[in-house]
């Protein structure tokens, strides 16, 4: 694992990390990047920036030896080189939730995902949030390439967590209708 600081920084990425993929390798994966999460522990964070009360939100890029971190904090962005046999394992833990969305002139239920992805490397693990926006993009993402066989998927058995504002447009509905 090596934190890199700077805008950027290909040539030390690669030094460390190996090549990217070609052109043809990552239209053949639809892609080697992936969309935002939340960083929950904040022991990847620089030791100056770790107090930090904001959400910090990672990016990912796939490698063919490794995975890149990138996230930015208080204006200065930094890179996250994690080489293909430093991780250990990857749990994808998602979770269901029930929000309410207008189909047409009626509401209706949906059931949306978010996840708590942990990537478990020998000392430690680096833990994310990925919310609802991001979930499907981010779960293709981890069933590329060497990925497949390092993620383990799962879904929480428990009932949908209801979101709070079912409950605030159904009171407006059922006022609306009196």
């Amino acid at each position: 694992m090596k934190q890199i600081k700077g805008e950027f920084p290909t040539h030390q990425l690669q030094r460390f990390i190996g090549n990217n993929f070609s052109l043809t390798q990552k239209l053949a994966l639809m892609g080697v990047g992936a969309g935002k999460a939340a960083i929950l522990n904040t022991s990847i964070l620089p030791l100056e920036l770790s107090p930090s009360k904001d959400l910090v939100y990672a990016n990912f890029e796939l490698f063919p030896e490794g995975l890149v971190v990138r996230y930015k904090v208080k204006e200065e962005l930094y890179s996250l080189a994690l080489k293909q046999y430093e991780i250990t394992g990857i749990l994808f833990d998602s979770r269901r939730i029930q929000i309410r969305v207008k189909r047409f002139l009626n509401y209706v239920n949906k059931i949306v995902y978010d996840a708590k992805l942990t990537i478990q490397l020998e000392n430690e693990n680096l833990d994310f949030y990925i919310p609802q926006t991001f979930y499907k993009q981010m779960k293709h993402f981890f069933k590329k390439s060497w990925l497949t066989t390092a993620t383990e998927f799962s879904v929480n058995s428990s009932p949908p967590l209801v979101d709070p504002g079912i409950n605030i447009i159904q009171h407006f509905l059922n006022e609306f209708e009196k």
